[in-house]
């Protein structure tokens, strides 16, 4: 999954957010206990909340498809679907919400 990862933080890098995303899960279907990979996958939908909601929301459905029990995941996607609903809280860069 090392590489598959790799080339996720590069597309990551460059913002192109399809194939970074696409890589960081072909790394998590080789070993769903890669953390840096969930990490990497997480890092696009945080960068895709304030530019693209329901792509962040659908990025976060995938992850949680390959890991059903990774709390910031769970987490963050919960904030998001709470945003939709009662869009009240600001959306900040590096982060979901602003307490």
């Amino acid at each position: 999954p090392v590489g598959w990862t790799m080339a996720g933080s590069i597309f990551h890098g460059i913002q192109q957010w399809g194939e970074a995303i696409t890589h960081y899960r072909r790394a998590l279907e080789l070993d769903s206990t890669y953390r840096p990979a969930a990490g990497g996958l997480e890092q696009v939908a945080v960068a895709l909340v304030a530019s693209d909601f329901e792509r962040a929301l659908d990025t976060y459905e995938k992850l949680l498809a390959l890991r059903p029990d990774d709390p910031y995941a769970r987490t963050n996607r919960g904030c998001i679907l709470r945003e939709k609903v009662t869009p009240w809280t600001e959306v900040r860069p590096g982060g979901i919400q602003k307490l």
